[in-house]
């Protein structure tokens, strides 16, 4: 089970950082 959830954490960060960088990168077009 905490490792379920630390997963999920873990996706959650990844996602947020690549959402950012898109973010990012469609501000420069």
């Amino acid at each position: 089970m905490f490792q379920f959830i630390h997963r999920k954490h873990f996706l959650k960060m990844v996602l947020s950082l690549i959402g950012r960088r898109v973010l990012m990168f469609l501000q420069r077009m």
